[in-house]
């Protein structure tokens, strides 16, 4: 018999399975932490952020970075490749650029893509305000430089490259998303213990119902106590 943990976290959480004696218990789980299917320990994890990336990144990295990936792709937008020598041209600029994996959430950032890459070719975004026009970005980066600006770039074997992998920094803003995902964690462990208990009381109920039905004394006084001890937890 399944008895299913009746919460909905909006769709973030997962579900899972957890023995109580010989039933198995539907719950809902986030973030990682271990539940058990067929008599064995497992895990559920939601992975957040990027646990290898950087906090920082030298100006002299990011420089040597720009330049191998310009030698080596192609842009769609001729203009962002430019755009990209500018910013390595100016070390103040410089220290205020973030190569990061998502830019979703971010208030200033910019989307630049290659010729092997199916995505748009270039976005910069600021304040949820979009556009497509580099020398806009170029314009509003060179009257705010003290503005951190965060870069997205998408080409070939993005993933695998281990050049592009040194200068990736972390989306403050998914920092802000793995805190959250630890509380949903902690919340939804809260909903399994208390799931697992009422289980556990309504079968105890029901054993010591059928005890009582038997006239079955030795026993009735043995659910009896756990019942108390279930009670006094």
């Amino acid at each position: 018999m399944n008895v299913p943990l009746k919460k909905d976290l909006s769709g973030i959480a997962e579900a899972g399975n957890r023995e109580v004696g010989d039933e198995k218990l539907t719950y809902i789980s986030h973030g990682k932490f271990p539940f058990r299917t067929s008599g064995s320990a497992k895990f559920l994890s939601i992975p957040r952020g990027e646990g290898n990336m950087r906090s920082s990144v030298t100006v002299a990295e990011k420089k040597g970075f720009i330049h191998w990936f310009l030698e080596h792709f192609e842009l769609q937008k001729k203009e962002a490749a430019w755009l990209l020598n500018y910013l390595c041209s100016n070390e103040e600029l410089l220290q205020r650029v973030h190569f990061v994996n998502h830019v979703r959430h971010l208030s200033k950032s910019m989307i630049i893509s290659t010729k092997c890459s199916s995505m748009i070719p270039f976005r910069f975004t600021k304040n949820k305000r979009v556009g497509t026009d580099v020398e806009s970005a170029f314009y509003d980066i060179r009257t705010y430089p003290h503005e951190d600006l965060y870069i997205g770039l998408y080409f070939k074997e993005r993933s695998t490259c281990s050049k592009y992998a040194a200068v990736l920094e972390v989306n403050p803003m998914e920092k802000h998303d793995l805190v959250q995902d630890q509380l949903l964690s902690l919340f939804a462990e809260m909903l399994l213990d208390q799931a697992v208990r009422e289980f556990e009381k309504k079968r105890l109920y029901e054993k010591i119902d059928d005890a009582l039905a038997n006239r079955d004394e030795e026993t009735f006084l043995q659910l009896s106590e756990k019942w108390r001890e279930i009670l006094e937890k």
